[in-house]
Protein backbone atom coordinates (compact mmCIF):
# COMPACT_ATOMS: atom_id res chain seq x y z
CA UNK A 1 0.00 0.00 0.00
CA UNK A 2 1.21 3.43 -0.61
CA UNK A 3 0.95 6.16 1.51
CA UNK A 4 -2.71 7.76 1.40
CA UNK A 5 -4.11 3.88 1.53
CA UNK A 6 -1.96 3.24 4.81
CA UNK A 7 -3.17 6.42 6.36
CA UNK A 8 -6.81 5.92 5.27
CA UNK A 9 -6.18 2.14 6.59
CA UNK A 10 -4.96 3.53 9.95
CA UNK A 11 -7.64 6.27 10.60
CA UNK A 12 -10.22 3.51 9.54
CA UNK A 13 -8.59 1.59 12.26
CA UNK A 14 -8.78 4.10 14.77
CA UNK A 15 -12.42 4.75 14.44
CA UNK A 16 -13.42 1.27 14.68
CA UNK A 17 -11.20 0.24 17.86
CA UNK A 18 -13.07 3.74 19.66
CA UNK A 19 -16.24 2.93 17.95
CA UNK A 20 -16.59 -1.16 18.75
CA UNK A 21 -15.76 -0.26 22.05
CA UNK A 22 -18.53 2.57 22.95
CA UNK A 23 -20.97 1.00 20.40
CA UNK A 24 -21.23 -2.50 22.75
CA UNK A 25 -22.45 -0.77 26.06
CA UNK A 26 -24.51 1.51 23.53
CA UNK A 27 -26.25 -0.51 21.63
CA UNK A 28 -27.35 -2.32 24.61
CA UNK A 29 -28.35 0.77 26.21
CA UNK A 30 -30.07 2.28 23.43
CA UNK A 31 -32.61 -1.39 22.96
CA UNK A 32 -33.41 -0.37 26.69
CA UNK A 33 -34.18 3.36 25.83
CA UNK A 34 -36.55 2.09 22.95
CA UNK A 35 -38.15 -1.17 24.35
CA UNK A 36 -38.08 -0.19 27.85
CA UNK A 37 -38.48 3.49 28.98
CA UNK A 38 -40.32 3.85 25.27
CA UNK A 39 -38.29 6.64 24.20
CA UNK A 40 -39.24 9.02 26.60
CA UNK A 41 -35.85 9.48 28.12
CA UNK A 42 -33.12 11.97 26.18
CA UNK A 43 -31.17 9.52 24.46
CA UNK A 44 -27.72 11.73 25.11
CA UNK A 45 -28.13 10.10 28.50
CA UNK A 46 -27.53 6.93 27.32
CA UNK A 47 -24.39 7.93 25.42
CA UNK A 48 -23.11 9.42 28.11
CA UNK A 49 -23.29 6.54 30.24
CA UNK A 50 -21.62 3.98 27.39
CA UNK A 51 -18.83 6.70 26.86
CA UNK A 52 -18.52 6.50 30.70
CA UNK A 53 -18.51 3.24 31.09
CA UNK A 54 -15.78 2.48 28.19
CA UNK A 55 -13.39 5.61 29.89
CA UNK A 56 -13.81 3.47 32.83
CA UNK A 57 -12.75 0.46 31.43
CA UNK A 58 -9.50 2.12 30.32
CA UNK A 59 -8.91 3.24 34.06
CA UNK A 60 -10.48 6.66 34.11
CA UNK A 61 -11.58 8.32 37.24
CA UNK A 62 -15.28 9.45 36.68
CA UNK A 63 -16.54 11.76 39.43
CA UNK A 64 -20.37 10.84 40.40
CA UNK A 65 -22.12 13.79 41.82
CA UNK A 66 -25.84 12.67 42.20
CA UNK A 67 -28.95 14.78 43.02
CA UNK A 68 -29.01 15.81 47.25
CA UNK A 69 -32.89 16.26 46.42
CA UNK A 70 -32.70 12.10 46.14
CA UNK A 71 -30.63 11.86 49.08
CA UNK A 72 -33.16 13.73 51.08
CA UNK A 73 -36.17 11.83 50.33
CA UNK A 74 -34.16 8.76 50.77
CA UNK A 75 -32.49 9.78 54.11
CA UNK A 76 -28.94 9.83 53.43
CA UNK A 77 -26.74 12.38 52.66
CA UNK A 78 -24.91 11.63 48.83
CA UNK A 79 -21.84 13.72 48.69
CA UNK A 80 -19.87 13.35 45.51
CA UNK A 81 -17.68 10.14 45.20
CA UNK A 82 -15.26 9.29 41.92
CA UNK A 83 -15.52 5.91 40.59
CA UNK A 84 -11.74 4.70 39.95
CA UNK A 85 -12.30 1.29 39.79
CA UNK A 86 -10.91 -0.31 36.40
CA UNK A 87 -13.74 -2.79 34.03
CA UNK A 88 -10.56 -4.31 32.15
CA UNK A 89 -12.63 -5.84 29.71
CA UNK A 90 -12.71 -2.74 27.88
CA UNK A 91 -8.53 -2.26 28.27
CA UNK A 92 -8.61 -5.91 27.09
CA UNK A 93 -10.43 -5.40 23.62
CA UNK A 94 -8.20 -2.05 22.98
CA UNK A 95 -5.47 -3.55 23.39
CA UNK A 96 -6.32 -6.39 21.50
CA UNK A 97 -7.12 -4.21 18.22
CA UNK A 98 -4.08 -2.72 18.80
CA UNK A 99 -1.79 -6.00 18.48
CA UNK A 100 -3.83 -7.31 15.44
CA UNK A 101 -3.14 -3.62 14.20
CA UNK A 102 0.35 -4.11 14.52
CA UNK A 103 0.36 -7.41 12.99
CA UNK A 104 -1.26 -5.81 9.62
CA UNK A 105 1.09 -2.57 9.97
CA UNK A 106 4.31 -4.88 9.74
CA UNK A 107 3.56 -5.71 6.69
CA UNK A 108 3.49 -2.57 5.40
CA UNK A 109 6.82 -0.49 3.84
CA UNK A 110 4.99 2.75 5.66
CA UNK A 111 4.61 1.14 8.90
CA UNK A 112 5.88 4.38 11.19
CA UNK A 113 2.94 6.55 9.36
CA UNK A 114 -0.20 4.26 10.09
CA UNK A 115 1.56 3.56 13.71
CA UNK A 116 1.20 7.54 13.88
CA UNK A 117 -1.99 8.33 12.62
CA UNK A 118 -3.55 5.05 14.14
CA UNK A 119 -2.53 6.35 17.89
CA UNK A 120 -3.37 10.24 17.02
CA UNK A 121 -7.15 8.90 15.39
CA UNK A 122 -7.74 7.40 19.14
CA UNK A 123 -5.86 10.49 21.02
CA UNK A 124 -8.41 12.55 18.48
CA UNK A 125 -11.49 10.47 18.93
CA UNK A 126 -11.00 9.71 22.65
CA UNK A 127 -10.97 13.43 23.33
CA UNK A 128 -13.88 13.99 21.54
CA UNK A 129 -15.89 11.58 23.69
CA UNK A 130 -14.92 12.48 26.70
CA UNK A 131 -15.67 15.90 26.51
CA UNK A 132 -19.06 14.80 24.62
CA UNK A 133 -20.07 12.66 27.96
CA UNK A 134 -19.58 15.64 30.46
CA UNK A 135 -22.37 16.12 32.80
CA UNK A 136 -22.75 17.58 36.42
CA UNK A 137 -24.17 14.06 37.42
CA UNK A 138 -21.16 12.57 35.96
CA UNK A 139 -17.94 13.78 34.85
CA UNK A 140 -14.57 11.95 33.63
CA UNK A 141 -11.13 13.22 34.00
CA UNK A 142 -10.73 14.81 29.93
CA UNK A 143 -7.16 14.34 30.28
CA UNK A 144 -6.94 10.83 31.64
CA UNK A 145 -9.88 10.39 28.96
CA UNK A 146 -7.75 11.05 26.25
CA UNK A 147 -4.59 9.48 27.19
CA UNK A 148 -5.36 6.31 29.00
CA UNK A 149 -7.15 4.46 26.07
CA UNK A 150 -4.35 5.41 23.27
CA UNK A 151 -2.00 4.33 25.89
CA UNK A 152 -3.86 1.03 26.36
CA UNK A 153 -3.83 0.78 22.25
CA UNK A 154 -0.11 1.73 21.72
CA UNK A 155 1.00 -0.58 23.66
CA UNK A 156 -0.75 -3.35 21.70
CA UNK A 157 0.43 -1.75 18.85
CA UNK A 158 4.05 -2.58 20.10
CA UNK A 159 3.39 -5.80 21.13
CA UNK A 160 1.67 -6.80 17.35
CA UNK A 161 4.90 -5.36 16.16
CA UNK A 162 7.13 -7.10 18.14
CA UNK A 163 5.22 -10.29 17.51
CA UNK A 164 5.19 -9.97 13.40
CA UNK A 165 8.89 -9.33 13.83
CA UNK A 166 9.02 -12.12 15.72
CA UNK A 167 7.86 -14.36 13.24
CA UNK A 168 9.13 -12.31 10.21
CA UNK A 169 12.61 -13.15 11.55
CA UNK A 170 11.52 -16.87 12.31
CA UNK A 171 10.68 -17.12 8.32
CA UNK A 172 13.71 -15.13 7.06
CA UNK A 173 14.18 -12.02 4.85
CA UNK A 174 11.92 -11.35 2.37
CA UNK A 175 8.61 -12.26 4.70
CA UNK A 176 7.91 -8.39 4.94
CA UNK A 177 6.17 -6.00 2.50
CA UNK A 178 9.21 -3.46 3.37
CA UNK A 179 10.72 -3.70 -0.14
CA UNK A 180 6.72 -3.43 -1.62
CA UNK A 181 6.65 -1.12 -4.40
CA UNK A 182 6.56 2.74 -4.38
CA UNK A 183 4.74 4.86 -6.34
CA UNK A 184 6.87 7.64 -7.67
CA UNK A 185 6.74 11.36 -6.07
CA UNK A 186 5.44 13.53 -8.13
CA UNK A 187 2.74 17.09 -8.27
CA UNK A 188 2.76 18.95 -5.36
CA UNK A 189 3.39 16.53 -2.70
CA UNK A 190 6.88 15.31 -3.91
CA UNK A 191 8.65 17.74 -1.73
CA UNK A 192 6.77 16.74 1.51
CA UNK A 193 7.52 13.08 0.47
CA UNK A 194 11.02 14.07 -0.24
CA UNK A 195 11.18 15.59 3.56
CA UNK A 196 9.43 12.55 5.26
CA UNK A 197 11.66 10.27 3.46
CA UNK A 198 14.81 11.76 4.81
CA UNK A 199 13.28 12.41 7.95
CA UNK A 200 12.32 8.86 8.62
CA UNK A 201 15.93 7.62 6.98
CA UNK A 202 17.52 9.78 9.26
CA UNK A 203 15.49 8.93 12.11
CA UNK A 204 16.16 5.32 11.68
CA UNK A 205 19.95 5.49 11.03
CA UNK A 206 19.78 7.03 14.60
CA UNK A 207 17.56 4.21 15.76
CA UNK A 208 19.98 1.49 14.71
CA UNK A 209 22.88 3.65 15.53
CA UNK A 210 22.03 4.11 19.08
CA UNK A 211 20.89 0.22 18.94
CA UNK A 212 23.99 -0.74 18.28
CA UNK A 213 25.78 0.90 21.30
CA UNK A 214 23.85 -0.71 23.22
CA UNK A 215 24.05 -4.07 22.00
CA UNK A 216 27.85 -2.98 22.18
CA UNK A 217 27.90 -1.94 25.86
CA UNK A 218 25.85 -5.14 26.68
CA UNK A 219 28.25 -7.42 24.82
CA UNK A 220 31.32 -5.85 26.96
CA UNK A 221 29.69 -7.54 30.12
CA UNK A 222 30.99 -11.05 31.39
CA UNK A 223 28.85 -13.84 30.44
CA UNK A 224 27.83 -15.14 33.53
CA UNK A 225 26.38 -11.70 34.10
CA UNK A 226 24.41 -11.60 30.75
CA UNK A 227 23.38 -15.27 31.44
CA UNK A 228 22.01 -13.91 34.57
CA UNK A 229 20.30 -11.14 33.16
CA UNK A 230 18.76 -13.06 30.73
CA UNK A 231 17.33 -16.20 32.69
CA UNK A 232 16.53 -13.41 35.71
CA UNK A 233 13.93 -11.66 33.19
CA UNK A 234 12.71 -14.57 32.09
CA UNK A 235 11.72 -16.41 34.61
CA UNK A 236 10.66 -13.33 36.74
CA UNK A 237 7.47 -12.53 33.75
CA UNK A 238 7.31 -16.63 33.33
CA UNK A 239 6.47 -16.87 36.70
CA UNK A 240 3.86 -13.72 36.50
CA UNK A 241 1.79 -14.77 33.56
CA UNK A 242 1.70 -18.20 34.81
CA UNK A 243 0.31 -17.55 38.04
CA UNK A 244 -2.17 -15.20 36.28
CA UNK A 245 -2.99 -18.48 33.99
CA UNK A 246 -3.91 -20.31 36.83
CA UNK A 247 -5.62 -17.62 38.29
CA UNK A 248 -7.94 -17.44 35.19
CA UNK A 249 -8.16 -21.62 35.72
CA UNK A 250 -9.14 -20.57 39.22
CA UNK A 251 -11.66 -18.03 38.47
CA UNK A 252 -13.55 -20.42 35.97
CA UNK A 253 -13.58 -23.07 38.29
CA UNK A 254 -15.19 -20.76 41.18
CA UNK A 255 -17.80 -19.59 38.81
CA UNK A 256 -18.94 -23.52 37.57
CA UNK A 257 -18.87 -24.16 41.44
CA UNK A 258 -20.88 -21.18 42.35
CA UNK A 259 -23.28 -21.56 39.75
CA UNK A 260 -26.24 -21.84 42.16
CA UNK A 261 -25.29 -18.65 44.20
CA UNK A 262 -24.55 -16.96 40.72
CA UNK A 263 -28.62 -17.54 39.42
CA UNK A 264 -29.93 -16.90 42.81
CA UNK A 265 -28.19 -13.23 42.50
CA UNK A 266 -29.45 -13.05 39.03
CA UNK A 267 -33.40 -13.80 40.10
CA UNK A 268 -32.80 -11.54 43.24
CA UNK A 269 -32.40 -8.17 41.13
CA UNK A 270 -35.80 -8.95 39.23
CA UNK A 271 -34.34 -6.90 36.48
CA UNK A 272 -36.02 -7.63 32.60
CA UNK A 273 -34.50 -9.11 29.34
CA UNK A 274 -32.78 -6.43 28.66
CA UNK A 275 -31.33 -5.64 31.58
CA UNK A 276 -30.26 -8.96 32.65
CA UNK A 277 -28.14 -8.14 29.02
CA UNK A 278 -26.79 -5.03 30.54
CA UNK A 279 -25.86 -6.88 33.69
CA UNK A 280 -24.29 -9.47 31.94
CA UNK A 281 -22.30 -7.26 29.65
CA UNK A 282 -21.50 -4.97 32.88
CA UNK A 283 -20.00 -8.05 34.54
CA UNK A 284 -18.37 -9.27 31.32
CA UNK A 285 -16.44 -6.13 31.37
CA UNK A 286 -15.81 -7.13 34.83
CA UNK A 287 -14.32 -10.85 34.31
CA UNK A 288 -10.31 -9.09 33.76
CA UNK A 289 -10.47 -7.57 37.05
CA UNK A 290 -11.98 -10.59 39.13
CA UNK A 291 -9.66 -12.74 37.12
CA UNK A 292 -6.59 -10.20 39.17
CA UNK A 293 -8.21 -10.17 42.45
CA UNK A 294 -7.79 -14.08 41.57
CA UNK A 295 -4.70 -13.68 40.86
CA UNK A 296 -3.59 -11.28 44.67
CA UNK A 297 -5.87 -14.48 46.08
CA UNK A 298 -3.06 -17.12 44.78
CA UNK A 299 -0.35 -15.19 45.82
CA UNK A 300 -1.18 -14.82 49.59
CA UNK A 301 -3.02 -11.40 50.81
CA UNK A 302 -5.99 -11.37 48.60
CA UNK A 303 -8.31 -8.54 48.04
CA UNK A 304 -10.77 -6.34 49.49
CA UNK A 305 -14.25 -5.81 48.61
CA UNK A 306 -14.89 -3.05 51.00
CA UNK A 307 -13.52 -1.25 53.78
CA UNK A 308 -12.78 -3.81 56.96
CA UNK A 309 -13.65 -6.65 54.43
CA UNK A 310 -10.79 -9.55 53.17
CA UNK A 311 -10.98 -12.16 51.21
CA UNK A 312 -7.81 -14.59 50.91
CA UNK A 313 -6.82 -17.86 51.46
CA UNK A 314 -6.39 -17.64 55.42
CA UNK A 315 -9.85 -16.75 55.82
CA UNK A 316 -12.85 -14.78 54.18
CA UNK A 317 -14.85 -11.73 56.25
CA UNK A 318 -17.10 -9.42 54.08
CA UNK A 319 -20.16 -7.30 54.74
CA UNK A 320 -23.16 -5.47 52.53
CA UNK A 321 -22.19 -6.43 49.04
CA UNK A 322 -23.94 -5.31 45.90
CA UNK A 323 -26.39 -7.38 44.28
CA UNK A 324 -24.08 -8.54 41.50
CA UNK A 325 -24.19 -12.42 40.20
CA UNK A 326 -20.56 -12.26 39.10
CA UNK A 327 -19.83 -11.67 43.32
CA UNK A 328 -21.78 -14.84 43.95
CA UNK A 329 -18.42 -16.65 43.16
CA UNK A 330 -16.84 -15.27 46.34
CA UNK A 331 -15.85 -18.37 49.17
CA UNK A 332 -18.61 -17.87 51.90
CA UNK A 333 -17.38 -16.35 55.12
CA UNK A 334 -15.06 -18.50 58.01
CA UNK A 335 -11.79 -19.95 57.04
CA UNK A 336 -10.28 -21.16 53.74
CA UNK A 337 -8.01 -23.60 52.54
CA UNK A 338 -4.63 -22.09 54.38
CA UNK A 339 -1.24 -21.42 53.47
CA UNK A 340 -0.97 -24.64 51.18
CA UNK A 341 -2.31 -21.81 48.50
CA UNK A 342 0.98 -20.63 48.60
CA UNK A 343 2.20 -23.63 47.00
CA UNK A 344 1.00 -22.70 43.88
CA UNK A 345 3.13 -19.53 42.70
CA UNK A 346 6.40 -21.70 44.62
CA UNK A 347 5.49 -24.58 42.18
CA UNK A 348 5.02 -22.05 39.18
CA UNK A 349 8.68 -20.28 40.13
CA UNK A 350 10.55 -23.49 40.78
CA UNK A 351 8.86 -24.80 36.95
CA UNK A 352 10.29 -21.42 35.41
CA UNK A 353 13.52 -21.32 37.16
CA UNK A 354 13.85 -24.87 35.94
CA UNK A 355 13.29 -23.70 32.34
CA UNK A 356 15.47 -21.30 32.37
CA UNK A 357 18.35 -23.33 34.08
CA UNK A 358 19.53 -24.60 30.57
CA UNK A 359 20.16 -21.15 29.12
CA UNK A 360 21.93 -20.18 32.44
CA UNK A 361 24.51 -23.05 32.55
CA UNK A 362 25.49 -22.53 28.70
CA UNK A 363 26.43 -18.92 29.45
CA UNK A 364 28.25 -19.44 32.23
CA UNK A 365 32.22 -20.23 31.33
CA UNK A 366 33.67 -22.89 32.76
CA UNK A 367 34.88 -22.57 36.26
CA UNK A 368 32.58 -19.92 37.25
CA UNK A 369 30.64 -19.51 40.31
CA UNK A 370 27.49 -21.34 39.90
CA UNK A 371 25.95 -20.66 42.61
CA UNK A 372 26.57 -17.07 42.78
CA UNK A 373 25.19 -16.56 39.20
CA UNK A 374 22.32 -18.44 40.01
CA UNK A 375 21.46 -16.71 43.22
CA UNK A 376 22.23 -13.12 41.03
CA UNK A 377 19.30 -14.37 38.53
CA UNK A 378 16.69 -15.65 41.18
CA UNK A 379 17.22 -12.31 42.64
CA UNK A 380 16.58 -10.66 39.31
CA UNK A 381 13.63 -12.72 38.33
CA UNK A 382 12.12 -11.96 42.23
CA UNK A 383 12.30 -8.27 41.31
CA UNK A 384 11.16 -8.39 38.24
CA UNK A 385 7.71 -10.31 39.38
CA UNK A 386 7.20 -8.71 42.21
CA UNK A 387 7.17 -5.24 40.40
CA UNK A 388 4.47 -6.98 37.52
CA UNK A 389 2.63 -8.17 40.44
CA UNK A 390 2.42 -4.89 42.19
CA UNK A 391 1.29 -3.25 39.19
CA UNK A 392 -1.47 -5.34 38.05
CA UNK A 393 -2.87 -5.25 41.54
CA UNK A 394 -3.00 -1.89 41.21
CA UNK A 395 -4.76 -1.81 38.02
CA UNK A 396 -7.40 -3.80 39.43
CA UNK A 397 -8.07 -1.82 42.80
CA UNK A 398 -9.89 1.49 42.92
CA UNK A 399 -13.20 2.79 44.33
CA UNK A 400 -16.57 1.78 42.90
CA UNK A 401 -18.62 4.12 45.42
CA UNK A 402 -19.65 6.21 48.70
CA UNK A 403 -19.09 4.48 51.95
CA UNK A 404 -17.41 0.76 51.86
CA UNK A 405 -16.88 0.82 48.60
CA UNK A 406 -14.10 3.03 48.23
CA UNK A 407 -11.64 0.65 48.90
CA UNK A 408 -12.00 -2.36 46.52
CA UNK A 409 -9.63 -4.89 45.41
CA UNK A 410 -6.03 -5.94 46.50
CA UNK A 411 -3.34 -3.72 48.16
CA UNK A 412 -0.23 -3.81 45.61
CA UNK A 413 2.66 -3.15 47.97
CA UNK A 414 1.35 -6.42 49.79
CA UNK A 415 0.74 -8.11 46.45
CA UNK A 416 4.07 -7.44 45.22
CA UNK A 417 5.92 -7.94 48.19
CA UNK A 418 4.98 -11.55 49.06
CA UNK A 419 5.48 -12.46 45.01
CA UNK A 420 8.65 -11.12 45.36
CA UNK A 421 9.45 -13.55 48.15
CA UNK A 422 7.72 -16.58 46.80
CA UNK A 423 9.22 -16.20 43.08
CA UNK A 424 12.57 -15.86 44.60
CA UNK A 425 12.24 -19.15 46.30
CA UNK A 426 10.85 -21.20 43.84
CA UNK A 427 13.56 -19.77 40.94
CA UNK A 428 16.13 -20.29 43.10
CA UNK A 429 15.28 -23.75 43.75
CA UNK A 430 14.62 -24.83 40.45
CA UNK A 431 17.85 -23.35 39.54
CA UNK A 432 20.05 -25.18 41.76
CA UNK A 433 17.89 -28.35 41.26
CA UNK A 434 19.66 -31.27 39.15
CA UNK A 435 22.97 -30.37 40.59
CA UNK A 436 25.50 -27.98 39.77
CA UNK A 437 26.06 -29.32 36.06
CA UNK A 438 24.50 -30.42 33.61
CA UNK A 439 25.64 -32.60 30.27
CA UNK A 440 26.03 -29.99 27.84
CA UNK A 441 27.58 -27.59 30.42
CA UNK A 442 31.22 -28.24 30.36
CA UNK A 443 32.06 -28.24 26.52
CA UNK A 444 34.89 -25.61 27.27
CA UNK A 445 36.22 -28.14 30.32
CA UNK A 446 37.22 -30.62 27.67
CA UNK A 447 38.91 -29.27 24.65
CA UNK A 448 40.26 -32.94 23.69
CA UNK A 449 36.79 -33.84 23.53
CA UNK A 450 35.60 -30.80 21.60
CA UNK A 451 38.10 -30.93 19.15
CA UNK A 452 37.82 -34.70 18.35
CA UNK A 453 34.02 -34.15 18.61
CA UNK A 454 34.79 -30.90 15.50
CA UNK A 455 37.31 -33.29 13.26
CA UNK A 456 34.71 -36.06 13.48
CA UNK A 457 32.12 -34.11 11.97
CA UNK A 458 34.69 -32.15 9.65
CA UNK A 459 35.33 -35.61 8.44
CA UNK A 460 32.12 -36.52 7.61
CA UNK A 461 31.03 -33.85 5.55
CA UNK A 462 34.48 -33.69 4.03
CA UNK A 463 34.03 -37.41 2.91
CA UNK A 464 37.64 -38.04 4.10
CA UNK A 465 38.78 -39.59 6.65
CA UNK A 466 39.26 -38.02 10.51
CA UNK A 467 42.32 -36.42 11.54
CA UNK A 468 45.22 -38.98 12.94
CA UNK A 469 45.59 -40.72 9.39
CA UNK A 470 48.13 -43.35 11.24
CA UNK A 471 46.26 -44.54 13.47
CA UNK A 472 43.03 -44.85 11.36
CA UNK A 473 44.92 -46.42 8.44
CA UNK A 474 46.13 -49.21 10.62
CA UNK A 475 42.46 -49.71 12.23
CA UNK A 476 41.07 -50.10 8.99
CA UNK A 477 42.04 -53.41 7.29
CA UNK A 478 40.78 -54.82 10.54
CA UNK A 479 37.18 -53.62 10.37
CA UNK A 480 37.36 -54.57 6.65
CA UNK A 481 37.58 -58.36 6.55
CA UNK A 482 34.15 -58.48 7.84
CA UNK A 483 32.48 -57.54 4.75
CA UNK A 484 34.70 -59.30 2.76
CA UNK A 485 33.93 -61.91 0.17
CA UNK A 486 36.09 -65.16 1.16
CA UNK A 487 39.35 -65.33 -0.65
CA UNK A 488 39.54 -66.48 -4.10
CA UNK A 489 42.41 -69.19 -3.78
CA UNK A 490 40.30 -71.59 -1.99
CA UNK A 491 38.61 -72.64 -5.11
CA UNK A 492 41.78 -73.39 -7.02
CA UNK A 493 42.65 -76.48 -5.16
CA UNK A 494 40.71 -79.21 -7.31
CA UNK A 495 43.52 -78.12 -9.82
CA UNK A 496 46.51 -79.41 -8.17
CA UNK A 497 46.77 -82.55 -9.27
CA UNK A 498 46.74 -81.19 -12.81
CA UNK A 499 50.36 -79.88 -11.90
CA UNK A 500 52.24 -83.42 -12.45
CA UNK A 501 51.30 -83.54 -16.65
CA UNK A 502 54.82 -80.90 -16.54
CA UNK A 503 58.26 -82.16 -15.50
CA UNK A 504 58.52 -81.14 -11.81
CA UNK A 505 60.33 -78.48 -11.69
CA UNK A 506 62.03 -76.32 -8.38
CA UNK A 507 61.33 -73.04 -9.01
CA UNK A 508 56.70 -73.92 -8.38
CA UNK A 509 57.72 -74.63 -5.10
CA UNK A 510 57.14 -70.99 -4.29
CA UNK A 511 53.74 -71.24 -6.68
CA UNK A 512 51.62 -72.14 -3.93
CA UNK A 513 52.38 -68.37 -2.27
CA UNK A 514 51.70 -66.74 -5.62
CA UNK A 515 47.57 -66.51 -5.04
CA UNK A 516 47.41 -65.24 -1.64
CA UNK A 517 49.37 -62.40 -3.45
CA UNK A 518 46.28 -60.35 -5.39
CA UNK A 519 44.21 -60.95 -2.46
CA UNK A 520 44.10 -57.12 -1.31
CA UNK A 521 43.34 -56.58 -5.08
CA UNK A 522 41.12 -59.65 -5.64
CA UNK A 523 37.47 -59.43 -6.58
CA UNK A 524 36.70 -59.03 -2.30
CA UNK A 525 36.75 -55.15 -2.63
CA UNK A 526 33.56 -54.42 -4.10
CA UNK A 527 35.20 -51.29 -6.17
CA UNK A 528 36.70 -53.74 -8.58
CA UNK A 529 34.78 -56.40 -11.20
CA UNK A 530 35.32 -60.04 -10.27
CA UNK A 531 37.33 -62.02 -12.34
CA UNK A 532 38.43 -65.16 -12.68
CA UNK A 533 42.04 -66.01 -12.04
CA UNK A 534 43.28 -68.63 -15.30
CA UNK A 535 43.27 -71.98 -14.88
CA UNK A 536 45.84 -74.33 -16.27
CA UNK A 537 44.28 -76.93 -19.21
Amino acid sequence: MNRRLTAAFAALEALLVVGIGIGLPLAVLTLMWALQFGFQLDWLVFWRAAVDVWLIGHGVDVRIALDPAAGVQLGVVLEPFPITLALLGGAVLTAGAGVVLGGRLREQPHRGLGTGIAVAGVVLLSWLATTSAQHPVAQADVTQGTVFPAAVFALGLLVGLLMAEARSATRGPGATGAAARRSPADGRLAAARATLDATAASTRRRVERGAQAVRDRIDDLPRGLLGALAAGWRAGLGAVVSVVVAASVLTTAALVVSYGQVIALYESVQAEVLGGVALTVGQLLLVPTAVLWSFSWLIGPGFALGTGSSVSALGTTVGPLPAIPLLGAIPAAGEGPGFVVLLVPVLLAFVAGLAVRPRLVAELPAGAPWRRWALAAAVLAALIAGLLAAGLAAIAAGSAGPGRLEQIGPDGVAVGLWMLAETFVGVLLGLLAGGVRVPFAGRGEHPATETESRSGAAAETAGSPAAPAPARSSAAPTDRPAFRMPDRPAPLAPAAPLAPASPPRPAPAAAPAAPPAPAPASPADPAHPRTEPPRDR
